[in-house]
């Protein structure tokens, strides 16, 4: 689903006013939990070892304008990048959160907006995957989980963001978030995903 999600924004660019753009890739960001390759590469036993602490690390996709590739092929090529990533590249990964420890959050994003370089990518998804948030979304329970939604606010890493969220009750959710100003411009992408997905 987040390979897809991040295809169809790739896919708009491609087809809805492309020639109002300047530059020629769009970056994306895929914020990943990386808990469970970590136990695997450190040959953990159980959750327990883990339960506390950051394992969030973000895998980059750069994506060529005008190639002409489907949606799928797009897709593809995103699902290839989070494998490698959580795969072949998890030792890289791993040693981005350990930096995390070293290093003055408050500092870093006073450096980034310092910079006043904008945001570093194009677009984020986040896909919190289907929840059951431990069988609590059982209705035969006297008190369950109808359903959740998902959010994350402007921030200063990307210039929109896709977050996502599915439940059993009421499937899946995808909040876009993006600067007021964009509105008009960014309304004929969301049209289109809008579209392809037969959502009305």
């Amino acid at each position: 689903l987040t390979s897809l999600l991040g295809a169809l924004v790739c896919t708009s660019f491609e087809k809805i006013a492309a020639h109002e753009y300047t530059g020629s890739f769009l970056k994306i960001e895929l914020p990943m939990n990386i808990r469970k390759p970590f136990e695997r590469v450190l040959k953990l036993p159980s959750d327990d070892k883990l339960a506390v602490g950051n394992f969030i690390a973000v895998i980059e996709f750069n994506h060529k304008l005008h190639q002409n590739r489907g949606i799928w092929d797009i897709a593809s090529q995103i699902q290839r990048a989070i494998r490698s990533s959580s795969e072949d590249k998890i030792i890289d990964k791993v040693n981005e959160v350990k930096l995390l420890e070293v290093i003055s959050s408050q500092q870093y994003i006073e450096d980034k907006i310092s910079l006043n370089n904008g945001p570093s990518s194009t677009f984020e998804v986040t896909n919190l995957g289907f929840q059951t948030f431990k069988d609590a979304c059982n209705t035969s329970l006297p008190f369950y989980i109808v359903d959740a939604t998902f959010n994350e606010p402007q921030g200063i890493s990307s210039i929109f963001s896709l977050s996502v969220i599915s439940t059993p009750g009421n499937g899946l959710h995808c909040c876009i978030s993006y600067p007021n100003t964009l509105t008009k411009v960014l309304e004929p992408h969301w049209q289109y995903m809008k579209d392809y997905l037969n959502l009305y």
